[in-house]
């Protein structure tokens, strides 16, 4: 039938299946416009076939297309396709028209299309410039559509700078939405984009450019701490190996006849080797003992080190991102730092500090909060699509709608952790999306900072820079406040029986600073969790794969809740519509710790706050500083410059690292133990072990 035909219309015709064409292989131009299709089949055989037009029909996926190599032309408007797929063997085509769908993501899937040169995206739910941005790959794209008069917009129409944007990233257009463009258009456009990309590359290389000396000073405080060890280190060795020496002596010189080398009054006067023996054994077992405690704080040192550099660099990409997202975004993502005299920072601040509680903190010795910063984000594309669903969903010209509305908080998930900077760009993911990255399938809010942020402190204090804390606080508050509850004071050890543990839950391990992102939802249709009613404090990750939310029957329901175990007032909301949430604040915050001079820290360094203000902390005990280390503390200028660039939030990580290598190193126990350590290393303290020097001398003129 027809073999030899090369055109054929048959639109509006009701049809629903596409068959019957194996035997047309000479057909060039296919019409199948306005019909019922909603499957694309049937057509590999017409490998001739140029022109191709589905538009008005019911297809919901690009597929069978492969064999239509020789497509040029391609019309699959006002169908029901969400997804672009399939287009890696079409390199011939040239038009392309997909407008009238639901289409949200471009990605790459466009990129064999190298010859393409129309492309209708019109009336379809794009909003990011991001995503037209993956379109540049299209070298031979003149004529470019998110909106003509025959299809309604794209949400990025609506975006601010929207044709200054697509102008200056595709020179080559010669129309845009059904426009013929200018070259004054073009000029003026590269000419603005240009400007704005001057001067943020300006404040990029300034980021980096402080980012770099935070680094310095902090490896300058290292470098002090460092060189404090190593002289103890070298210094207990020495008395170490004198006092073994002295002991293989005393075993294998007859006669041996020491001098008198310790101050009259001690233990060490009695010549009686039955009573010095063992005394000059247990003082070799405590230089060991200060010995091994000494070489894990070099451990611990540049593990604190390679935390705070870290979390350093990250502050800084992490800025540097927010920047180049406000440039590639056209300003519609765009970050604004709040100040105290705003209404809208003032009120976070409340929120915040209402929302917590003291008693879920307190075995992390956690007594209060302090916010550092608020951010306020402006996505217009989120905010668009919030006011726009909910509404569809209600009358918001009635004002008891907002009863439904209510800010709540979102934490760092550690089992996903890069979700939360995603959330706060691009806001959350759908359900299948968060599916297939074996997440659950809805978006964790609360209204509690201890269940969005406790599960971070959780991963924190059991990875290696949390015990790495721990162990340096816990020998900093022996040294400083004279702890001697768990040593030994009779062997004279300096190996504690108290444990990290106890200097977490002393308040003594102060924990990163931590972010909370805000959120505005509205919950018009929430039901609880009548199978799993509690939480506790894990997780959301954990908490959903341990007990998994159950939808069956709950399909009217938009957000599902469960209580916490201690405290019904706290709950923790599964969202399931995530475009019923509108990121709008980000929160940084830092913990009041029980150990007042922890917050105090041991030097003199000045830390600004992001409004300005300051707070002097108290200086170490005298002589505990080397003069490296106070060259480096004592920095309050730097800190000022630190305020009024773009890393003033990166003030407090080096001040506390500063702190923290600023703790004071005490060779000596208390005087009043009667332990040979006591003495022996008092005087290796002082006179660097001169006495025993002077000892072993005497003993070898009498050996002679």
């Amino acid at each position: 039938f027809f073999p030899g035909l090369r055109s054929l219309c048959l639109t509006h015709q009701g049809i629903s299946i596409i068959e019957g064409l194996d035997v047309c292989t000479q057909l060039e131009e296919l019409w199948l416009s306005e019909n019922a299709i909603a499957e694309i089949k049937g057509l590999s055989q017409c490998q001739q076939l140029k022109q191709l037009y589905l538009n008005g029909n019911k297809i919901s996926k690009i597929q069978n297309l492969e064999q239509l190599t020789n497509l040029e032309v391609l019309w699959l408007s006002d169908n029901q396709i969400q997804a672009l797929d399939n287009f890696e063997t079409l390199t011939n085509l040239r038009q392309l028209s997909l407008a009238g769908n639901q289409i949200e993501l471009i990605g790459n899937v466009l990129d064999p299309l190298t010859k393409l040169e129309e492309l209708d995206l019109s009336a379809n739910k794009i909003g990011s410039f991001k995503e037209v941005l993956n379109l540049i790959r299209l070298p031979n794209l003149k004529t470019l559509a998110f909106h003509d008069p025959h299809w309604s917009e794209n949400p990025l129409c609506n975006l601010c700078n929207y044709q200054t944007y697509i102008l200056y990233h595709f020179p080559q257009l010669q129309y845009l939405d059904s426009l013929s463009i200018s070259d004054e258009a073009k000029a003026l456009a590269e000419s603005t984009y240009m400007k704005k990309r001057m001067y943020y590359n300006m404040r990029i290389k300034t980021l980096k450019r402080n980012c770099s000396n935070v680094i310095r000073k902090a490896e300058e405080a290292k470098k002090g701490r460092l060189a404090t060890i190593q002289r103890d280190i070298t210094i207990l060795t020495k008395q170490r190996k004198d006092v073994e020496r002295e002991l293989e002596e005393r075993k294998y010189i007859p006669g041996y006849i020491p001098l008198k080398c310790y101050d009259e009054g001690t233990r060490f006067d009695d010549p009686n080797p039955s009573t010095i023996v063992p005394l000059l054994n247990e003082k070799a077992t405590v230089l060991t003992g200060r010995t091994y405690d000494r070489n894990e704080d070099l451990h611990d040192t540049e593990t604190l080190f390679r935390s705070f550099k870290r979390r350093v660099c990250e502050t800084s990409e992490q800025n540097i991102h927010r920047l180049l997202l406000e440039l590639e975004t056209g300003g519609n993502i765009r970050y604004e730092e709040g100040k105290p005299s705003d209404l809208w920072y003032s009120s976070c601040v409340e929120l915040v500090h209402s929302r917590f509680l003291s008693s879920d903190f307190a075995k992390y010795g956690i007594t209060g909060l302090k916010v550092l910063r608020v951010t306020r984000i402006h996505n217009r594309f989120l905010r668009n699509r919030f006011e726009e669903n909910v509404d569809g969903l209600v009358d918001t010209t009635d004002p008891l709608y907002k009863r439904s509305l209510e800010y709540l908080f979102y934490g760092m998930d550690p089992l996903a952790s890069g979700e939360f900077p995603r959330a706060a760009e691009e806001g959350f993911r759908s359900s299948m999306e968060y599916q297939q990255l074996g997440l659950p399938p809805a978006v964790p809010l609360t209204n509690s900072v201890s269940t969005a942020d406790i599960p971070r402190l959780q991963s924190y204090f059991e990875s290696e820079d949390g015990q790495a804390a721990a162990r340096a606080a816990m020998k900093s508050m022996r040294s400083q406040r004279n702890l001697l509850e768990g040593i030994d004071s009779q062997s004279g050890s300096s190996r504690s029986t108290v444990n990290d543990n106890s200097a977490i839950s002393k308040g003594c391990v102060r924990p990163p600073t931590g972010q909370i992102l805000i959120n505005k939802v509205f919950l018009s249709k929430v039901i609880a969790d009548s199978k799993t009613p509690l939480y506790t404090d894990k997780s959301p990750t954990k908490l959903f794969s341990a007990e998994p939310i159950d939808t069956t029957g709950l399909e009217d329901y938009n957000s599902i809740y469960r209580s916490k175990l201690t405290d019904s007032k706290q709950r923790l909301w599964f969202v399931l519509d995530h475009s019923l949430i509108l990121p709008e604040y980000l929160v940084d915050f830092d913990y009041i710790m029980k150990d007042e001079s922890i917050q105090k820290g041991g030097s003199a360094t000045t830390v600004p706050s992001q409004t300005g203000s300051s707070a002097g902390s108290e200086s170490p005990s005298e002589g505990a500083q080397t003069p490296e280390l106070t060259s480096v503390v004592n920095h309050a200028t730097f800190f000022a410059e630190m305020e009024k660039s773009d890393l003033a939030a990166l003030a407090i990580p080096l001040a506390d690292f500063i702190k923290q290598c600023a703790n004071p190193i005490r060779l000596n126990i208390s005087s009043t133990s009667t332990t040979p350590s006591s003495s022996a290393v008092q005087a290796g303290g002082k006179e660097n072990g001169s006495h025993l020097s002077s000892s072993r001398a005497s003993s070898s003129s009498s050996s002679s």
